[in-house]
């Protein structure tokens, strides 16, 4: 095996692993832990999923070879344009071009941005006549012009697509692809609502026009990290769908139970003062709170406003909750397994007494038994099934994309200690003061306090002390409460300020700010000095806010709590990619709700802050439902039907509704937020420490940390590099079996160096510049060395970008021939070196001088014959495949 790379900075790792039977697999590592593995000899596509870019589809779609005869209608886009016609070369030209596609996403962007801005308020102020109050006649025309001009923009995308890739009958035609076809509805459904107008009949079909906001979907397919989240959506679909069955059955019984007991019997009439069937008929007076139940603001307004109030029919109906059917009961059921308003609906059920009978405290408590079965059965048992579904599906496809099902147990051991190895950095060491003035032994004082065991100790326990104070304020605290704790606040500034002037004393500048936890300290020392000695307002809540930070430094010394915070860092990425699929789809049932729900009339939680009749309260309505805050009543709110409604202008929809919330519920709360969990749980599995197993060594961060620790102690200054004498010390002092330390089957006595010595002769590692050895390179080779030969066949290639130069299968055994030799020879001339230096001391009768050993060091120092043939072979393949400046091509020709 052989070892590359550079000096620090090591982001990226290429692995190349053969296997018995001589396939070639092709690991990718990055900094970040994403894993990707890939079949050499498999063609290599754009996209993990096989989705084909239409870039490619247009190549695909052109005539067959020369010799090959075109025919109709193989060859021929439509059945009309053949490979030479002229529209279809410009169709080609214009779909292939780079511009054509990031002038589609620009107009995707601008589409989105003027559905956001069409809210229904616009819609109304636009028929205002220009000139008037409120009115917004400009921008409905400037949105309408818009609205014309994408739909033609959009339109000549699927046109010239079409042309170029031709609609069916060929495996890489426009319709092969999902994306494709979704596109062409989303234009279709653009031009139907242009052609329809203001057609009052078609308002459900004008809301549709939102489902242009779909565009940026196609966006996901270029990144394989928001495809991974698509695919686990669509990928969970048929396990989904069974769990779903078996779900929808539980919820099936319930509703059959529930209406065999609760049929009519959760009904009441409507006005309070009547409690039988039979007189629940005519007309009451509603006054004071009853007043929402007029149709309209103005008419309950008004009766507000009169004592005498308004008349309104009686009513013998039912909560929005109940029974009375199976799909009502389907309903239900769903809304007590979510958990949302269950108690509630349980105490209305036991209150009631059967059919046309009002209800009566505590007369049927069994019911209790049978919304605790819903609970048990359906929320605790089949939902959580659904999330498990989710989560596995996740994790599985996750695996296929990166290939772990290409890889043996071995192999994946290998590829998850390569990712410890990629995350390991030199560990900087403090270096004692240097001075030689008076305030040396100051210096050195404050060092050893600095550095001391016992200072962070202490400090941890001020900073948990001052948290406890800072909490400890209240409302209406006495004045001598208040003293107090603005005297405990300058105590723990001045206790903090000491801390950062020993480190500053004793580590120095440019030692105490290259940590980063002591920049963050230096910076709240400051904060907390602005606040006391300047009077500077309202921000001297912030900066005491601000001085709570400082508990963060309690994560450093728990190596849990760090486990935790590096799982939230790593996950950063892959919650940005659900989080914005989470926009996308608020963005999309923002919209949607908006053309359905704008105009319904207000009621106990459809109100004036939860509503959708502009963008922004639309999202945050949204959002609130996808928490399961009162979705249901929000959903029975838009469901109002006559007389609570006017159906001319603001009453709700039965069918819509239901199928509008339950639909945006399951889809933000059981499938994405669940992904959301998913990821959690793998970053934190992969972040946590892995022991080694009977079935191999595997890098752990226990050993990471060791090799930190000793590679420290040999470069403290964290430059990345170590001499070759200070690598054969270093794997002296590194713990078996990553080093000779505690080796069961080596003596512990003079000749370990030498032991060291001949290990690292066996390990062909490269050096970098001046025979130094790299932090990374050296770990890689002693990993390898310590995982035994099931990893022998791996080819590890480390390099700050992901590259393989072409020259490595000719040159890769030259390379590890003369790496080989080259550490052959440092260990023959570091043996010449002793032996002459010993010699010439001996006729010299005295030590050598330091110009004395350089000078002998400089004649051993020298590169046998066939070394250097062999760099001076390796030079020139290397100049071959170097690319030529025009310069130097020029020159070459003169």
């Amino acid at each position: 095996m052989m070892y590359r790379g550079r000096m620090a900075g090591t982001s990226r790792m290429t692995t190349t692993i053969t296997d018995e039977t001589g396939r070639r697999l092709a690991v990718k590592i990055t900094k970040s832990g994403d894993v990707s593995v890939k079949d050499g000899g498999a063609m290599s596509m754009s996209s993990e999923s096989g989705e084909i870019p239409d870039e490619q589809r247009v190549q695909l779609a052109k005539s067959p070879e020369a010799d090959m005869p075109l025919q109709w209608p193989q060859h021929y886009t439509l059945g009309l344009f053949s490979p030479s016609s002229p529209i279809r070369r410009f169709s080609d030209m214009v779909v292939t071009n780079p511009w054509f596609g990031r002038i589609v996403l620009v107009l995707i962007a601008l589409s989105s941005v003027l559905l956001a801005v069409d809210e229904p308020a616009v819609a109304k102020c636009q028929r205002i006549p220009s000139g008037s109050p409120g009115s917004c006649e400009t921008l409905g025309t400037i949105l309408y012009v818009a609205d014309v001009c994408l739909t033609a923009l959009f339109s000549f995308e699927l046109v010239v697509k079409l042309v170029s890739m031709g609609g069916l009958g060929s495996p890489h035609a426009y319709f092969s692809s999902g994306w494709n076809i979704l596109d062409c509805a989303i234009v279709g459904v653009s031009i139907a609502s242009l052609a329809l107008g203001e057609a009052s009949s078609l308002k459900a079909l004008r809301s549709l026009r939102a489902l242009r906001a779909l565009r940026p979907l196609r966006v996901v397919s270029r990144y394989p990290s928001l495809k991974l989240v698509v695919n686990s959506i669509f990928g969970a679909l048929p396990k989904v769908t069974n769990v779903a069955l078996v779900n929808f059955l539980f919820f099936f019984i319930f509703a059959i139970v529930g209406v065999q007991n609760f049929t009519g019997a959760l009904s009441q009439c409507n006005d309070p003062d009547t409690e039988s069937l039979e007189a629940c008929v005519g007309m009451f007076n509603v006054t004071g709170s009853l007043c929402v139940m007029l149709p309209d603001t103005e008419q309950a307004e008004a009766c507000r406003l009169d004592p005498a109030g308004a008349p309104f029919p009686r009513l013998w109906e039912p909560p929005p909750y109940h029974f009375d059917n199976v799909l009502n009961g389907l309903l239900t059921v769903f809304e007590v397994a979510t958990g949302e308003m269950w108690p509630d609906i349980m105490y209305v059920c036991v209150d009631s007494v059967g059919p046309g009978q009002p209800r009566k405290k505590d007369t049927q408590p069994a019911a209790a038994i049978f919304f605790v079965m819903i609970q048990v059965l359906c929320a605790f048992f089949m939902l959580e099934v659904f999330t498990g579904v989710i989560i596995d599906n996740f994790n599985k496809l996750k695996a296929e994309s990166k290939g772990s099902g290409l890889l043996t147990p071995e192999q994946q051991r290998l590829i998850e200690s390569l990712k410890m190895l990629l995350s390991v950095r030199p560990r900087r060491v403090m270096r004692p003061p240097r001075a030689s003035n008076w305030l040396q032994p100051v210096r050195m004082a404050a060092f050893r306090v600095a550095e001391s065991y016992a200072l962070e100790i202490f400090i941890m326990s001020v900073i948990v002390v001052n948290s406890i104070f800072l909490a400890a304020r209240f409302y209406g605290q006495p004045p001598e409460w208040e003293t107090i704790l603005e005297t405990t606040s300058t105590v723990f500034t001045v206790v903090f300020t000491t801390e950062a002037c020993v480190k500053l004393l004793g580590l120095g500048l440019s030692q105490y700010f290259v940590v980063t936890w002591n920049k963050f300290d230096f910076v709240l020392v400051i904060a907390g000095w602005v606040g006391i000695l300047f009077d500077v307002g309202p921000l001297a809540t912030l900066l005491r806010v601000f001085r709570v930070a400082r508990i963060f430094r309690l994560v450093r010394t728990s190596r849990g709590l760090m486990q935790l915070l590096r799982t939230l860092i790593v996950s950063i990425p892959s919650l940005l990619n659900v989080g914005a699929l989470l926009l996308l789809l608020f963005f999309i049932f923002a919209c949607v709700g908006m053309n359905l729900f704008s105009d319904i009339k207000h009621g106990e939680f459809l109100n004036d802050e939860a509503n959708f009749e502009s963008f922004g309260t639309a999202m945050v309505t949204l959002f609130r439902v996808s928490t399961g805050e009162s979705y249901n009543g929000i959903m029975h709110d838009a469901m109002v039907q006559p007389p609570y409604c006017d159906p001319d202008t603001n009453c709700g929809d039965l069918v819509l509704a239901p199928i509008f919330f339950v639909v945006f519920f399951i889809i933000s709360s059981f499938v994405l937020l669940n992904l959301l969990v998913a990821i959690i749980l793998d970053n934190f599995e992969d972040t946590k420490s892995a022991e080694s197993t009977k079935l191999g060594f595997r890098l752990t961060e226990d050993f990471s940390r060791h090799y930190q620790d000793m590679w420290s102690k040999f470069d403290p200054l964290a430059t990345g590099v170590v001499s070759f004498e200070d690598l054969v010390q270093l794997v002296c002092s590194l713990k078996f079996p990553l080093g000779l330390r505690d080796h069961p089957g080596v003596h512990h006595g003079p000749d370990l160096g030498r032991i060291a010595e001949k290990v690292l002769e066996q390990l062909n590692i490269q050096s970098v510049e001046n025979e130094m050895f790299e932090f990374q390179i050296v770990l890689q080779a002693l990993v390898n060395n310590a995982s035994g030969k099931d990893w022998e066949q791996a080819r590890i290639t480390a390099a700050p970008k992901l590259q393989i130069q072409g020259d490595l299968k000719i040159m890769g055994g030259l390379r590890q021939a003369l790496a080989v030799r080259k550490i052959q020879a440092l260990v023959r001339s570091r043996n010449e070196f002793k032996r002459r230096l010993v010699v010439m001391e001996e006729e010299l009768g005295r030590p050598a001088t330091e110009e004395e050993r350089s000078k002998l060091r400089t004649q051993t120092m020298k590169t046998d014959r066939r070394t250097a043939a062999m760099m001076f072979a390796m030079g020139t393949a290397d100049a071959a495949h170097r690319p030529q400046s025009p310069e130097s091509a020029g020159a070459g020709i003169s």
